[in-house]
């Protein structure tokens, strides 16, 4: 009845009477891998996150091992919450491996992947030295090429057969008044 409790609280985004339930299922049974990963999904979500880890470590030690992926991936959003980018992207990197198809961890990976892969190079080093009113010591602007004339346009023969037929269409004419 409590995890059914639960289920709705965490529907409905209410992580604080979701992780009451939780706790009073805990009262009565043994620590399963989905209500530690329930409780520290709730956890993370209200930013408690020492109390996310220690629920993280008891239910990757109770023996059950039917969430233990959703268990490590809040373990990983834990490390990325503290910065820990490298260690975070290995863990997500060992867990594609075994859920390919998973798109929440593809995006976590994406993710942690950009942050252990900085750029170091700006993308655009004027505005950032703008930004930090001093000069790019990297940056020598590229002058700018200069256009190209535009071609003239060239003549169709269309045009040129018309202008022919004026122009022997006005001979013509010259030559009937000459007569």
């Amino acid at each position: 009845m409590y995890l059914s409790l639960a289920s709705i609280y965490i529907d409905r985004g209410d992580e604080l009477h979701a992780r009451t339930a939780l706790n009073s299922y805990l009262s009565q049974r043994p620590l399963n891998t989905y209500v530690a990963y329930e409780l520290s999904t709730a956890y993370l979500n209200e930013k408690k996150y020492s109390e996310a880890k220690d629920m993280i470590e008891k239910g990757l030690a109770s023996g059950d091992s039917s969430f233990t992926d959703l268990l490590r991936f809040n373990e990983i959003v834990l490390m990325e919450v503290d910065g820990q980018y490298e260690e975070a992207l290995n863990a997500v990197e060992a867990l594609l491996k075994q859920y390919p198809e998973n798109a929440a961890m593809k995006k976590e990976y994406d993710f942690l992947y950009t942050r252990v892969n900085l750029h170091t190079t700006p993308v655009n080093p004027e505005s950032d030295a703008l930004l930090h009113d001093s000069p790019s010591q990297d940056y020598t602007p590229e002058p700018e090429p200069e256009p190209e004339p535009e071609p003239e346009p060239e003549e169709t023969q269309e045009e040129t057969q018309d202008e022919t037929q004026d122009q022997g269409s006005d001979e013509t004419q010259e030559e009937y008044q000459d007569e």
